[in-house]
């Protein structure tokens, strides 16, 4: 047997035994040239080198912003004292996950989910969200990944997205959330000019995961 394959026998999964048994489920969308992106930022993924071609392993170039597809917003994007990324302990990115379908409560493509609507979820499910947990809100606008490649197509196909109203931002942080997840552009609504839900969940140190493909 290898030396390398013995050394990794040593080394254990990470909660292996909790995973054991487990569906897992991809929630992220394909990085591409094609996605759509924010206002200033370049997003190009090149090929530079090809075993037919170059005779040798295949590399790519990714010039992008982290801020492109599916991605995590740590605290420190709108908090200047939160963590950064690489800050972020990793018992606070797997946990207990809280999917809340909010379609119901969205008749504008720009609505605000809000705190009595979390409420209300709660008291349909039985249930309290948890301390610790992870939340994800299922609005339906990852149904429209993938129709667009710019701004004016997607304000055509979508019209918008929908996104977290500050009184729900505060009421996930007082129930002691440890990360939020959304299927839209960002977690506030569109057309967001001051981000009050990016300010007061990353002044509690809450990730914000954007772009999901529910």
């Amino acid at each position: 047997m290898p030396l390398s394959s013995l050394y990794v026998e040593k080394l254990p999964t990470p909660r292996e035994e909790t995973l054991l048994g487990l569906k897992i489920v991809e929630l992220t969308n394909p990085i591409q040239n094609e996605i759509i992106k924010w206002f200033g930022i370049v997003n190009e993924v090149s090929t530079i080198a090809t075993v037919p071609v170059d005779g040798y392993y295949v590399r790519f170039l990714n010039n992008s912003s982290e801020h492109v597809g599916t991605h995590v917003d740590a605290p420190v994007h709108f908090n200047p004292h939160g963590l950064f990324i690489n800050e972020l302990p990793l018992n606070r990115l797997y946990g207990v996950g809280i999917v809340i379908d909010v379609r119901k409560y969205i008749s504008h493509p720009n609505d605000t989910i809000t705190m009595s609507e979390l409420m209300d979820w709660e008291r349909s499910k039985g249930v309290e969200i948890p301390k610790g947990s992870i939340v994800i809100l299922y609005t339906g606008w990852a149904n429209y990944w993938g129709l667009y490649t710019s701004w004016d197509q997607y304000w055509s196909i979508a019209r918008g997205w929908p996104g977290l109203s500050p009184d729900a931002a505060k009421y996930l942080v007082s129930k002691g959330i440890v990360g939020i997840g959304i299927d839209t552009l960002s977690i506030d609504p569109a057309p967001a000019t001051n981000f009050p839900a990016h300010y007061i969940l990353t002044e509690a140190n809450i990730f914000i995961i954007e772009n999901l493909n529910t």
